[in-house]
């Protein structure tokens, strides 16, 4: 089966219609946004609320998928222990240059987490937590590069037999 995708397309205030074909008859359609089945039905067109442009899959409905999907849910988990010395840390994406995406305070707390929101499949992402103290001096960033693949590719085997040893022998491609 093959899903064509439009772009999505701002409908109103944080409301983005997604628009979808397919070269099969009455195919049941799986949409999946930040890793949640959010429709699911014959239609081809959803409206999704959200205040970014959303990234979203379309799958054909055939049991396996859900499991499949919510094993790898697309998103981040950005741990880290406490800094001496800091008051707060800057949390940043680089998406072609540094997008702060979150400050995160409370000192004292001894280790620290923040979850990123649904990211793209097949695509490196980068983050950096940033230490500042209270005079807003800041610290030496930790960097973080992360390789998104929610839905990897079975493995390309080759199997031989050699009927005079009796072994079979496999070979990944």
């Amino acid at each position: 089966m093959t899903i064509t995708m439009q772009a999505p397309v701002e409908v109103a205030l944080n409301q983005w219609r997604v628009n979808w074909s397919s070269d099969q008859t009455n195919p049941v359609f799986q949409v999946w946004f930040e890793g949640e089945i959010i429709y699911q039905g014959p239609g081809t067109t959803t409206v999704v609320d959200t205040t970014t442009e959303p990234h979203i899959e379309v799958t054909e409905d055939h049991g396996a998928t859900a499991v499949l999907q919510e094993t790898y849910p697309g998103r981040v988990l950005i741990q880290w222990f406490e800094v001496t010395g800091a008051d707060y840390y800057l949390i940043e994406q680089n998406d072609g240059g540094w997008t702060t995406l979150a400050q995160v305070g409370e000192s004292g707390r001894g280790n620290y987490q923040y979850e990123t929101g649904f990211l793209a499949d097949v695509t490196s992402h980068q983050f950096r937590v940033t230490p500042y103290d209270s005079a807003g001096n800041a610290g030496t960033a930790a960097v973080l590069s992360v390789l998104i693949v929610r839905n990897p590719s079975p493995p390309d085997v080759t199997y031989t037999y050699s009927s005079g040893t009796g072994l079979v022998t496999v070979a990944a491609a």
